[in-house]
């Protein structure tokens, strides 16, 4: 079949190929210089198939680089947004490992972000960092060494202290109910809870003289 037009219309980021002036196929500028097409070529079955699967290919590094480009994801969470667009999994699976080789997908880098943030805004005990980075698609390895690195004692301090100031009227009994409860479902053990209420209640009475 051959070329018999090459258009990049207006408001389009693609290039239009039509072969024999009447099938057309949308391809990257990328592909249409990779490929060396032109007008006048002509492309056996076998060469058509090449610059289709050179667009597969294409079409899903921007679209997993767009997906990049809005946040940090996991390998797992990039695999499943792309196969949902219906891309060939192979396809899929070459694209990560070329974000994987140029630095641009590390789920261990993107483990320790995600949890310095979650450090700083909402402190959580390792079994609930666990379990949020694995439900990302973060493999036991990494999640083990990246939630290694917390300090509970002090995580779980600093998840109840400011709670802790705004029930300081409460009795102790109260107290104990939310702060532990608090406590509990930020993922830390119940040992480590009853040692960060009492030494939170012992602040407020030294508090208060």
């Amino acid at each position: 079949m051959r070329i018999t037009r090459l258009e990049r219309r207006p408001g389009q980021k693609q290039i239009t190929l039509t072969l024999d002036g009447q099938v057309e196929m949308l391809i990257s500028a990328e592909v249409w210089l990779q490929m060396g097409l032109r007008v006048g070529d002509d492309l056996t079955e076998p060469q058509i198939e090449s610059v289709q699967e050179a667009q597969a290919r294409s079409g899903c590094l921007d679209s997993a680089l767009r997906l990049l480009s809005y946040r940090q994801r996991t390998e797992s969470e990039l695999r499943d947004r792309l196969i949902q667009k219906r891309l060939r999994p192979e396809v899929v699976a070459e694209t990560i490992s070329r974000l994987r080789t140029a630095g641009l997908l590390d789920d261990a880098q993107y483990a320790r972000s995600w949890l310095d943030s979650r450090n700083q805004r909402a402190p959580r005990g390792r079994r609930l960092a666990a379990a949020e980075l694995r439900a990302r698609g973060v493999t036991r390895g990494v999640v083990e060494d990246v939630t290694a690195t917390i300090d509970e004692r002090d995580a779980a301090y600093r998840a109840a202290e400011r709670r802790a100031r705004s029930l300081s009227a409460l009795p102790y009994v109260e107290f104990r109910q939310r702060i532990g409860g608090l406590l509990l479902r930020r993922g830390f053990n119940y040992e480590l809870v009853r040692e960060t209420v009492s030494l939170l209640w012992q602040q407020r009475k030294e508090s208060r003289g």
